[in-house]
């Protein structure tokens, strides 16, 4: 019987007193933060602004008031730039708002173990635990995020 030893290249990515795991793939770059310009005089509490990054303006959403998880104040907050998947050609690039610097971490299948207890939100796919540690994680469902923010 084989098994499938797939490892991917991930970072925990700190949101408020949340984690969310994403690959390292969609990471463009991670910045200082920098005050957002506002984007409409109307624009929803989750949507911070947009930053301008490479001579684009990207949009930058606070994640933790999108999907309703735990906040906390910090001192200084960070951008993760992320890599559009659904729609590169209106949204090629957009940011998050993270609260520390992110950690690296490999893991397989085998890594994660679902955890049935936690109440799905629109917007995250799973809540994992991470096998061997004490780390806990959301798996963003990144679709939904591209396409509110494409709204």
């Amino acid at each position: 019987m084989s098994t499938n030893n797939t490892s991917i290249r991930c970072l925990l990515i700190p949101i408020g007193k949340e984690q969310l795991l994403l690959p390292s793939a969609i990471v463009a770059e991670i910045t200082a933060y920098k005050k957002p310009e506002p984007r409409t005089d109307n624009q929803p509490d989750w949507l911070l602004g947009t930053l301008n990054w490479r001579h684009q303006h990207i949009p930058l959403l606070s994640v933790e008031e999108l999907l309703t998880l735990s906040t906390v104040s910090v001192d200084k907050y960070r951008n993760v730039i992320l890599y559009g998947l659904e729609n590169i050609h209106t949204l090629p690039f957009y940011a998050l708002r993270i609260t520390e610097v992110p950690r690296p971490l490999t893991v397989t299948a085998g890594n994660l173990i679902n955890n049935p207890r936690q109440r799905m939100r629109r917007g995250l796919a799973y809540n994992v635990k991470i096998q061997n540690t004490d780390e806990m994680a959301w798996l963003a469902d990144l679709t939904y995020l591209e396409n509110v923010l494409s709204q």
